[in-house]
């Protein structure tokens, strides 16, 4: 667990190691569980160029989808999908998808997660893996979106394996009330 205090890390709470000093090196990040370009990289707006900028030059990706494509912005400022994360891990992070690392390597910058670049897959700590799934299960439902069956599989082991604990419990109550709507993953 990392403690912060306002948007840094405070290093002497965790035993992470920073490789090297950066300016997203303790910095608190909100970051996307699943990633934008996950829910968003298929849509029309962020493979074509269809949005404009005022100098006339066209682009697409991310920003255009944010601009012009309402679902996207739900998806994109779902509560349930957003959790703080360290800058630095949030960049070596990336894109990769969320399993089980079989190549032998030690945690990442001393902390409790495994990043294989050979496998291009993130092992993260069991205390947040349930978590993690519930976040795939929920947004892959209330988006519509076709999460392929190797991962379904494993995200709904992972539920049944570790349930929600009394903080992502009261986080869902929190985000129902602010956002509506809860996560029928943490509160089944």
């Amino acid at each position: 667990m990392y403690f912060y205090d306002a948007g840094r890390i405070l290093p002497e709470t965790c035993t992470y190691t920073p490789e090297k000093i950066t300016s997203r090196t303790y910095k608190v990040e909100w970051e996307h569980i699943v990633p934008a370009k996950v829910f968003g990289g298929e849509r029309l707006c962020w493979q074509r160029n269809v949005c404009t900028k005022q100098d006339g030059t066209k682009y697409k990706g991310r920003a255009c989808c944010a601009k012009i494509d309402e679902e996207f912005q739900k998806m994109e400022a779902d509560l349930h999908n957003l959790a703080p994360e360290i800058g630095t891990i949030n960049q070596a992070i990336g894109v990769y998808p969320f399993g089980l690392v079989m190549e032998p390597i030690g945690n990442f910058m001393g902390c409790p997660l495994k990043i294989s670049k050979t496998e291009k897959k993130v092992e993260p700590r069991s205390e947040i893996r349930g978590l993690i799934a519930r976040t795939y299960l929920y947004m892959y439902k209330t988006y519509g979106l076709i999460l392929p069956e190797k991962d379904k599989n494993l995200y709904e082991s992972w539920d049944r394996k570790y349930s929600p604990d009394k903080w992502e419990i009261e986080w869902n109550k929190r985000v129902k009330e602010i956002q509506g709507n809860s996560n029928i993953y943490i509160e089944n």
